[in-house]
């Protein structure tokens, strides 16, 4: 039987044409996450414990609104021209570099801020 089976969620695999795929996929990671040291081969649990689930969390969170805005642009029924602007400026402002946010945070905030 394979290990993931042993999950509450299917893990998703990322791809890299689709943001919002590598959103879903580091969501479901974290929702596993307290379960793949279960499942993992000792070679793979040593890269899991090296894993900062606080930043995990944090780069969820922070990617969220992205996401959202992704969907809201995507309507298909109704006209969305209006809202890249304020949405863009919006992500913009998400994207300012907070004193506490740790270090892999602000280097994303930097990546996707430009």
């Amino acid at each position: 039987m394979h290990k993931q089976r042993n999950l509450s969620k299917k893990l998703v695999l990322y791809s890299d044409t689709r943001f919002s795929g590598a959103y879903a996929m580091l969501v479901v990671f974290q929702d596993v996450y307290d379960e793949l040291g279960k499942i993992l081969d000792s070679k793979l649990l040593t890269a899991y414990s090296r894993i900062d689930e606080d930043l995990l969390r944090d780069i969820c969170e922070f990617l969220f609104p992205f996401d959202t805005a992704i969907h809201t642009l995507s309507d298909s029924k109704r006209p969305t021209l209006h809202r890249v602007v304020p949405l863009k400026q919006f992500l913009i402002n998400k994207c300012n570099i907070n004193n506490d946010d740790k270090e892999g945070l602000k280097q994303l905030k930097a990546l996707l801020g430009k």
